[in-house]
């Protein structure tokens, strides 16, 4: 009864520690360079890339039976796109950002869209996009 009284802390403490572990498996924080904050319109696409990166590292795997692990890594940006507003040419480049569902796929949920024209970063985000894609075009 006595070693129940000690073990008893200890195998909660344990408990807790398994437990808070595996909670780190559901919607984390964004696992995005710390430089995303410091990213700010009117900087160019090189200067933007050069603070987000151009590989993310978003897990390990094992790597055969020696059991080391090696980096799973995703381009950055993750996806890209042309987009035509009232004749002027917009890039779009989808930075990955955080992890929603950890499912091993990335959906828009996951992405921050960065929105370039003539080189330079004119807005990011979301509504920006979609904002951007609503613009009233002028009559004729």
């Amino acid at each position: 009864m006595f070693i129940m009284k000690i073990a008893y802390p200890y195998f909660c403490g344990l408990l807790l520690l398994l437990l808070t572990g595996c909670a780190a498996l559901s919607e984390s924080p964004a696992p995005s360079p710390m430089s995303f904050p410091l990213v700010s319109v009117g900087l160019t696409k090189a200067e933007v890339e050069q603070k987000m990166g151009t590989k993310l590292t978003v897990g390990y795997k094992k790597r055969g039976p020696s059991g080391d692990f090696e980096p799973i890594t995703i381009n950055q940006p993750y996806r890209t796109e042309s987009v035509s507003v009232d004749g002027e040419d917009w890039e779009v480049y989808y930075y990955f950002i955080r992890v929603k569902q950890p499912d091993g796929q990335i959906t828009d949920d996951e992405l921050e869209p960065f929105l370039f024209r003539d080189g330079r970063l004119m807005g990011r985000g979301w509504p920006f996009l979609r904002d951007l894609k609503k613009a009233p075009r002028p009559p004729g």
